[in-house]
């Protein structure tokens, strides 16, 4: 949408290193406390605020335009549905042979075989 890269890591993704070097989420939407909106109504919370800035919906609003802050209304909602913890970007392990996540045997399994040099093709 126009977002510089910086713009765009200070939404979503952006992180730095803390003080024992470890990247972490600095971004608005990384922020698990980040609530653009309300629980029970869904209405908008321009006053919200979130990430490492402290950025409000309202502030988002006006630097980026309506379409981008309900964008991240959006996100919001949709990582407190399926990822509250909001650790955004985590890679599932994958069967590509069959199309499926690993089941947690498998990811063990896979751990063992790659520690002893062993490969099993179409895992990844």
């Amino acid at each position: 949408r126009g977002l510089s890269e910086r713009d765009a890591g200070l939404l979503q993704g952006g992180c730095l290193p803390d003080n024992d070097g470890i990247l972490q989420d600095v971004s608005l939407l990384g922020d698990p406390g980040f609530r653009p909106y309300n629980e029970q109504t869904g209405d908008l919370r321009w006053g919200a605020r979130g990430g490492v800035l402290k950025l409000s919906l309202e502030e988002v609003q006006e630097k980026f335009g309506t379409e981008v802050a309900l964008d991240v209304v959006r996100c919001a909602k949709e990582l407190d549905k399926y990822d509250a913890s909001r650790r955004v970007g985590v890679e599932l392990p994958w069967h590509a042979q069959q199309n499926r996540e690993l089941e947690p045997a498998e990811v063990i399994g896979l751990l063992v075989d790659r520690e002893l040099g062993l490969q099993k093709p179409g895992l990844v």
